[in-house]
């Protein structure tokens, strides 16, 4: 007979022993949903006097949920955890139920972690949820890479019964007597995974007994080529840049990568710097990507790779970015200011200084100036010419990308003139004034 408590306590110690700490000194946050699945592994944290959270999400889908609720208070209270959480998920207009309920809880766990400033956490996944996944990959003709199941460690996550049947630990429970809630959307075939798990796989199991040991023979196959790439990565000096927009790393070093590891890669760097980003895209999704990203065109626009995330190649970077964080708001200059990408601070200068220095600039005193976006439509006269001139030739002579454009600082007046675009040009200003001098300086190149 297997013995459950001794497995869990061996997994966590293994945990543990990645960061060199006993298990004692760890906190978790266990996901309880009541089910005899998660009832057991909160059972055996029990029975090892672990230190651990517990938390409830209330999808409020089905007549039982507040009774669900109530049981797994009344059940914490009487136990030893250090507090337990219950977190009620809106989904009435999601379109795809399972995949965004699933995305909102790792989202609300990962938060919560790091508020109790927790180690790890559990969730009651075991080998039957594995065999489903996979199944479920292989009927929708999903990429190898896309095909990598349920992983027993994930960034801060770990499943340390998911090398066990649901068979075993229903014999444990039972054993234990336990008490758990059957969730009633379980025998509701009209979700894809309960009709895998409620009929497809039974039905499979009994024509070809062979299927599932195939199955899990392919996930290990697969899981050592994605190991191996993981690895390179971790080898691999990417030269990754953050920004408050989002982050870049340099072409040439994810061009040592095959395709695939280009797609690992990136979902590596989006998952690991975006909280609460799900990248479900199918290979031929991610192709269309990585066409973009070897074209030798200059690109005038971002790649949208999902509802928030957006990826862009300049001539020697990758950009990853949310969209609606490279809209930035005008801001007041006063003294100097931080500004995406740079800064523009106050030197000592109260005489008029040369216009050929375009990271400097002197400004007329006593009057208020902002920082902004450039606009399609901005002009200014330039300085040297005397001409009025679009900023959009000038970022054209200037050979700016997307990006660089975007981030850009204009300097204006109170009448949205403007007066200096650092680093490029200098509009003219009258030279019978004091002045200030003002400095810009860049972190992106």
């Amino acid at each position: 007979m297997i013995n459950l408590k001794k497995i869990l306590n061996n997994k966590l110690i293994s945990y543990a022993d990645e960061s060199s700490t006993s298990i004692s000194e760890y906190k978790y946050i266990l996901a309880l949903s009541g089910g005899v699945d998660s009832m057991t592994l909160f059972q055996c944290l029990i029975d090892l006097n672990l230190n651990f959270y517990t938390v409830y999400f209330n999808h409020n889908y089905h007549a039982e949920s507040n009774n669900v609720s109530t049981f797994l208070e009344e059940l914490t209270f009487n136990s030893n955890v250090i507090k337990h959480f219950k977190i009620s998920l809106d989904l009435s207009n999601a379109k795809n139920f399972e995949s965004k309920s699933r995305d909102k809880r790792y989202f609300h766990l990962e938060n919560l972690r790091r508020r109790l400033n927790c180690d790890l956490i559990l969730t009651a996944h075991h080998l039957d949820d594995q065999i489903e996944t996979l199944h479920m990959r292989k009927i929708q003709n999903a990429h190898w890479s896309n095909s990598l199941g349920i992983r027993e460690k994930l960034n801060n996550i770990r499943r340390p019964l998911l090398s066990i049947s649901k068979e075993t630990i229903i014999e444990f429970a039972t054993r234990q007597q336990l008490v758990w809630k059957e969730d009633p959307t379980n025998s509701d075939n009209s979700f894809l995974r309960n009709r895998i798990r409620n009929i497809d796989l039974p039905e499979l199991k009994i024509e070809r007994p062979e299927y599932v040991y195939g199955l899990l023979s392919q996930y290990r196959i697969n899981i050592d080529k994605f190991e191996e790439i993981s690895q390179m990565i971790k080898k691999t000096n990417f030269n990754t840049e953050q920004f408050n927009f989002g982050i870049s790393l340099k072409y040439d070093k994810l061009s040592l990568f095959t395709s695939i590891g280009k797609k690992v890669v990136l979902q590596y760097f989006i998952k690991n710097y975006f909280q609460g980003i799900s990248l479900s895209h199918s290979w031929d999704e991610w192709k269309n990507l990585l066409t973009y990203l070897e074209s030798k065109v200059k690109r005038k626009s971002l790649f949208k790779l999902s509802e928030d995330i957006s990826v862009y190649k300049s001539a020697s970077k990758i950009f990853m970015i949310r969209h609606n964080e490279l809209a930035f708001t005008e801001i007041l200059l006063e003294n100097g200011c931080e500004w995406h990408g740079g800064k523009i601070f106050l030197s000592p200068q109260n005489k008029f200084k040369a216009y050929s220095d375009k990271l400097n600039a002197s400004l007329p005193l006593g009057a208020k100036y902002m920082v902004r976006q450039w606009k399609a439509s901005d002009s200014y006269v330039s300085a040297t010419s005397g001409h009025r001139r679009k900023v959009s030739d000038l970022f054209i002579d200037n050979k700016l990308n997307y990006i660089q454009k975007k981030i850009q600082p204009i300097v204006i007046d109170e009448n949205d003139t403007i007066l200096w675009i650092p680093g490029l040009a200098h509009a003219s200003v009258d030279m019978n004034r004091n002045f200030t001098k003002y400095t810009w300086e860049s972190h992106l190149c």
